[in-house]
């Protein structure tokens, strides 16, 4: 029976604290004896992270390497818990939302070379000027990414999001991301090339706002579903091996049921873009809302949750979910207050998003 092995990594050094940073967690091995020998201690790393005081991780990076892992219950997990304070709010915030800041000369800020590992619902903000550099840099197979934001700057040329290059047998899930602010013209919010051995990439339910290029897949195998690019340059590029239910701003849709959403603001699509807040703007006539196809059941990695943990009813593009909104008629008061007429259909309006 595999046990898991919790350790709490806090920047303010609360009561019960493990370590002070990310970076302290890996090189101790989350505590796994024998150099993060997983396997062989039948052990599953997982690495708490939470910030009692408002301090970003110190170390400002992380590389995830040389541990012994395998399949899907004895790998290192680095995580906010979804079920506490921690997790980042869909953006980058400050107060006591665990994150990863830039710290110059260290990146990629995460970087994962074991298979299966996990991290999941981690913040990371990213400013190198180095194109072939990223926020999250994936290099090895079975790795599970998911829940993650990573914050760009105006004049990035790096990537969000990296997966490749490696050789394995073993899939890469990438779910419920948000990479944006990358605008410099060579930059990519994912970008997934260089993969053998038989690998698929599955990006589920990502998207790229304010930025220039969005996804870019090359000499890889990439499924691609429910996503949204929301960039001024290209959306979607290269040859995606299936690509359903995709919104895109630029170009056209890269595979099959995809939504243009050119006509769109980001506005009317996300709930606050002006100070970086791209989770989705809770509207019936939000265009995303409800474009998405149930991955509940998806054969290769289901997806049940978005990125808060919170379980997906509408499956709406993105890494975020909407509800299910109820009809809703306005009162005779209102109706007359505002020049309508009480039978008119034109009145209707879903609940909460009544605005005359």
């Amino acid at each position: 029976m595999v046990s898991i092995r919790n350790t709490q990594i806090d920047p303010d050094n609360s009561l019960g604290t493990d370590y002070l940073s990310a970076d302290a967690w890996e090189d101790d091995w989350g505590g796994v004896a024998n150099s993060g020998d997983c396997v062989g201690e039948d052990e599953l790393a997982q690495g708490t992270c939470i910030c009692t005081g408002g301090s970003d991780d110190p170390w400002g990076k992380v590389a995830i390497d040389g541990w012994t892992s395998s399949d899907a219950t004895r790998y290192p997990r680095l995580w906010t818990d979804p079920d506490d304070v921690y997790r980042h709010p869909g953006r980058w915030a400050s107060g006591n939302y665990y994150r990863i800041g830039f710290v110059s000369g260290r990146y990629p800020q995460i970087e994962i070379k074991v298979e299966f590992s996990r991290v999941e619902g981690i913040a990371v903000k990213w400013r190198a000027q180095v194109d072939t550099r990223a926020g999250i840099h994936v290099r090895a197979g079975g790795v599970v990414v998911a829940d993650c934001i990573v914050h760009g700057s105006a004049d990035s040329t790096a990537r969000g999001i990296q997966v490749g290059p490696f050789s394995s047998a073993n899939d890469v899930r990438v779910i419920n991301c948000n990479c944006y602010i990358f605008s410099g013209e060579n930059a990519w919010a994912f970008h997934s090339s260089a993969i053998s051995g038989g690998a698929k990439v599955l990006l589920y339910q990502c998207q790229a706002a304010n930025g220039y290029n969005g996804f870019l897949t090359d000499t890889a195998t990439t499924y691609i579903r429910n996503c949204i690019a929301s960039v001024t340059g290209d959306s979607f590029n290269g040859s995606f091996t299936e690509a359903t239910n995709n919104a895109y701003r630029t170009g056209s849709d890269p595979g099959t049921g995809g939504l243009d959403i050119s006509d769109n603001t980001e506005a009317e699509i996300f709930t606050d873009p002006d100070n970086d807040d791209y989770t989705l703007l809770e509207d019936r006539n939000n265009p995303v809302l409800s474009k998405g196809t149930d991955l509940s059941d998806d054969p290769d990695w289901p997806v049940t949750t978005d990125f808060s943990g919170a379980e997906r009813v509408t499956y709406s593009l993105g890494f975020d979910d909407l509800p299910v909104f109820s009809l809703y008629y306005p009162t005779m008061r209102e109706a007359l207050q505002n020049h309508i007429c009480w039978w008119s259909l034109d009145a209707i309006r879903m609940k909460g998003t009544y605005h005359p």
